[in-house]
């Protein structure tokens, strides 16, 4: 008996100190603090209502969220105003591809050769750049720096290409 109890101590004892350690690898106590205050936000501060509002969420189910009027119409509003923002950062970045493709009538073909090599961030970059995607088809024509940034981290290939952008704005040939 006393062996089954010291096993059960010992594996709640590991099951104890794992926690810390994947507390630390997921963001630690400040993100586990803000969870919790979004949990109690949404599902008011029981638990049990907490763990039913996420099984709801999870089952696509309608969630009761416990916000008042005035935090509800705080979210409408930004909701409003995230959606302007991104229309408008649509419409210019419509506007900037309609131009290149105008300017370079082989854009797509030429970026779909390095697209799959580059990394996500800088396409992202990209679009977000005023010249962002006269260098993309610049990079299109330099595969060679296009497997560079591949290798890189995403970070370090956002700062590179930003980099590139800068340099040929510098030499005039954007």
């Amino acid at each position: 008996m006393a062996t089954s109890e010291q096993a059960i101590t010992a594996q709640s004892g590991a099951q104890q100190s794992e926690e810390p350690q994947t507390a630390r690898k997921y963001g630690g106590e400040d993100s586990f603090r803000r969870i919790k205050q979004l949990l109690t936000q949404l599902f008011g501060p029981s638990i049990h209502a907490q763990i039913q509002g996420l099984l709801d969420v999870r089952k696509g189910a309608p969630v009761a969220v416990h916000i008042s009027d005035s935090e509800r119409e705080e979210v409408y509003q930004r909701g409003i105003q995230r959606g302007r923002e991104d229309l408008q950062a649509e419409i210019v970045f419509a506007e900037r591809l309609a131009a290149i493709r105008g300017k370079y009538p082989d854009f797509d073909h030429a970026w779909a050769s390095v697209r799959p090599l580059v990394p996500r961030v800088v396409w992202e970059e990209a679009t977000d750049l005023a010249h962002g995607l006269e260098a993309a088809y610049q990079l299109s024509k330099l595969p060679e720096l296009a497997r560079e940034l591949a290798e890189l981290e995403p970070e370090k290939a956002r700062e590179r290409f930003r980099h590139f952008v800068k340099d040929l704005a510098a030499l005039g040939a954007l």
